[in-house]
């Protein structure tokens, strides 16, 4: 007799699993409701990651957003004022920054 109820409780795990995880949320999506849209300084929906500085013989190139950009390029409305080792300046006055490198150590001032 017990054998017969287990398994018709396994039965009827194995039939409702798929409907339990259908209604399972992703964990790794934000929470219901909330947006992810970033806005700039200018207002719009892009917003600017500095991905990579590149020093080279012919001068110092940024990419933004995955795309190649030289000092005095236009972007977002706005020219690269700026391009240094670890930030690039816009002439609207943002400031795009890379991480600092994992490796570094603390600098005590």
């Amino acid at each position: 007799m017990w054998q017969l109820i287990n398994v018709a409780v396994l039965a009827l795990l194995i039939l409702a699993a798929p409907a339990k995880a259908a209604s399972l949320r992703d964990p790794t999506m934000p929470p219901v409701g909330m947006t992810s849209v970033n806005t700039t300084h200018s207002g719009t929906a892009e917003s600017l990651v500095l991905n990579s500085i590149i020093q080279g013989a012919t001068g110092a190139k940024a990419i933004i957003n995955n795309q190649l950009y030289r000092q005095g390029a236009r972007l977002q409305g706005t020219a690269i004022r700026y391009i240094g080792a670890n930030e690039v300046l816009l002439a609207d006055g943002r400031r795009l920054q890379l991480f600092k490198k994992i490796t570094e150590p603390n600098k005590k001032r």
